[in-house]
């Protein structure tokens, strides 16, 4: 069984990257789109980034805890800090990932427009930020698998991966509030 197990846990981490990496060529097209048809062909895959991401990571947290449970590793510390930093995988992905094109996905597909507010964030740099920053903590991760370190080794591992994923979206804050002070400085909301 624990062998079944591990394989699993190896597949839903395939599947984890392999939906970072969709989303990282969906977002270069995504910016690259010219005019409203290249921009609607390039929102429509990605409402299908759930159905591969989601089950990954679902089945490498169930894998992981069955695995660090039924092995006794809990004790080493690279699990915990693993599943951590998948947990902070997921609530990058939910906080920054690309919610705005699967928002815009949806819309299309209930025969809506895109509105311009939503284009202007689908345009920016911020998703490919996301991206950046959920590979870093990727590559923490695989780090403690691979290399499994020992307590503060561990921490360590997961505090530079979360570094790094911080540093990557830190111009994308600083361009967000570059554009509100830009917007807030517009004849219509300065009086």
């Amino acid at each position: 069984m624990y062998d079944l197990v591990l394989f699993l846990h190896v597949l839903g981490a395939i599947g984890v990257f392999l939906a970072l990496t969709v989303e990282w060529f969906l977002v270069a097209r995504l910016e690259q789109a010219q005019g409203d048809v290249e921009l609607v062909a390039s929102l429509r895959p990605f409402a299908k980034l759930p159905l591969i991401g989601l089950p990954a990571t679902i089945l490498v947290l169930l894998s992981g805890i069955y695995l660090a449970e039924t092995a006794s590793l809990w004790r080493q510390g690279w699990p915990v800090a693993a599943l951590v930093g998948l947990l902070l995988l997921a609530l990058f992905g939910i906080a920054f990932g690309s919610r705005p094109a699967q928002m815009a996905a949806r819309l299309l597909g209930a025969g809506h427009g895109v509105p311009v507010e939503l284009r202007s964030v689908l345009r920016s740099k911020g998703m490919r930020r996301s991206v950046y920053a959920r590979s870093w903590i990727g590559i923490g991760i695989v780090y403690l698998m691979t290399l499994q370190p020992a307590g503060r080794g561990a921490t360590t591992v997961l505090g530079v991966s979360l570094a790094l994923a911080l540093i990557a979206l830190v111009p994308w804050h600083r361009a967000r509030l570059q554009d509100g002070a830009a917007h807030d400085q517009t004849p219509a909301n300065n009086p």
